[in-house]
């Protein structure tokens, strides 16, 4: 029996035991480190290839549910789900769930549409519009577009706002190259600075296709035999290139002949499909997340990956601001890589917020990286013994019918099911029901007679694909 000393002693004793294993960490020793690089695109892609267009309209809305633009929002994304190709929506306002629905499936991104074409310029208007969009986008916005093309306000523009839409684009595509910038040697430039703040805030367009057809006279087959130069030479060097048309347009030509955009907006999808070869790749991003993935890119000044005995790895980064910018709400994953030696045989993964996705890309590991740009050195640890296994990044998104219940996807997915009645215009599509989570695998709901179905879906990797059921 002890005292009441001994028993103090004790519980002391036991306390700081108990202490010491909390902070104890499994011994680390490192093993091997390997220089790793910043890829000039995310997910180690060729080029970022966007399609932009102002203001989501669902089929319900007042300025489109009585004209055949109903059908503009579903025909896009069908279109971008078939063509494999990123949209972009600048917007003022939310107008209803269709919207929040759409940006979930990932297809799809949104930044602001500042309405400059009937009110100046107002700090809160501009926040307030931020707010709106981030709630719905589920991130960070840090891109906007003009309206009207008027820009006078852009210096008055928040610190953390990082790039902006001008109305202007590529004159003559025959003959001038778009401006597909994205850093020192990748894309053209022509004879802009864009070390200067207000090239980055006051971007023209690749393209507007729309606008060759309806203002320039070109036919549609035209226009989209200039979008895919435009896109082959973007390819080749690396750069990023965006068209713009909004997917409503309805305006007549200098013939007096009405063109109605959603009955010519195919080609374009098709024509900057075509500018990839089979071996290329489009990184996936939406215009917002490819103005944040130019600044975090630019931000990283070294990088080393160390493995360590316990089978972990750790990516040590340093970096700073190239910009007079705020960086600190970027948070668009920068891809990073090194030799896959540096894994040492594992071929699995712990997913983290700070590490989302991993791929092997040939003999090169890719990790997407989430930065603290507030730190000018960081250390994140991978560790490798995860259950999240790392994929080839070349394995292709195919999509597959068993019968008339389910579509199978060679990949996790996400799911959306579009119809058109028979014999109705190929742009009459609705969607009918999306899929939100992640699986390989799609119930498909009572299919009804008198329509043709469609099945689209995008994987993590960003990679989409579209059949007809």
């Amino acid at each position: 029996i002890m005292s009441g000393n001994q028993n103090q002693l004790t519980v002391f004793l036991l306390l700081i035991v108990v202490a010491l294993t909390a902070n104890c960490k499994e011994p680390k020793n490192p093993l091997f480190s390997i220089k790793a690089d910043v890829c000039s695109h995310y997910n180690a892609a060729d080029a970022t290839i966007v399609k932009l267009t102002d203001q989501y309209y669902p089929p319900d809305h007042h300025m489109v549910r009585d004209s055949d633009n109903k059908y503009g929002a579903a025909w896009a994304e069908f279109l971008a789900f078939k063509y494999d190709i990123s949209l972009h929506v600048f917007e003022r306002s939310v107008k209803g769930d269709a919207f929040e629905d759409f940006l979930a499936t990932g297809r799809g991104g949104a930044s602001v549409y500042y309405p400059s074409c009937l009110e100046p310029y107002k700090k809160k208007k501009l926040m307030s519009i931020r707010d709106d969009i981030e709630d719905v986008y589920g991130k960070s916005v840090s891109t906007l577009s003009y309206g009207c093309g008027k820009t006078d306000y852009l210096e008055a523009l928040p610190e953390d706002m990082l790039g902006g839409r001008n109305s202007v684009y590529t004159l003559d595509a025959k003959k001038e190259d778009a401006i597909t910038w994205y850093g020192e040697n990748l894309g053209y430039k022509n004879n802009l600075n864009f070390t200067e703040n207000k090239e980055m805030l006051d971007r023209a367009a690749g393209g507007r296709y729309y606008l060759q057809v309806q203002q320039g006279n070109a036919t549609a087959k035209e226009a989209a035999r200039n979008v895919k130069k435009q896109v082959l030479k973007t390819v080749q060097n690396n750069g990023f290139y965006t068209n713009f048309m909004h997917w409503n347009d309805e305006y007549k030509n200098s013939k007096d002949s009405l063109i109605k955009g959603i009955t010519i907006i195919e080609p374009l999808f098709d024509a900057i499909r075509s500018g990839f070869t089979e071996s290329s790749r489009n990184s996936g991003l939406d215009y917002n997340e490819a103005i944040e993935y130019l600044y975090g890119r630019e931000a990283i000044d070294s990088l080393i990956v160390t493995y360590f005995d316990n089978n972990s790895l750790e990516i040590d980064i340093w970096k700073s601001a190239k910009r007079n910018r705020d960086y600190s709400r970027i948070d668009t994953p920068i891809t990073i890589s090194s030799d896959k030696r540096i894994l040492n045989g594992a071929m699995n993964i712990e997913l983290t917020d700070r590490v989302p996705s991993a791929y092997i890309d040939k003999g090169e590991l890719l990790l997407n990286v989430v930065l603290d740009f507030s730190k000018e050195h960081e250390t994140i640890e991978v560790d490798l013994k995860g259950t999240d296994k790392i994929t080839p990044i070349e394995n292709n998104l195919v999509l597959s019918l068993e019968g008339q219940t389910s579509v199978y996807a060679t990949n996790e997915a996400k799911f959306v099911l579009f119809r058109r009645k028979k014999d109705a215009k190929d742009y009459a599509v609705e969607v009918v029901e999306r899929e939100q989570s992640f699986s390989e695998k799609y119930n498909l709901p009572n299919l009804e007679d008198g329509y043709d179905y469609f099945c689209g879906a995008i994987d993590k990797r960003r990679q989409s694909t579209l059949i007809e059921l």
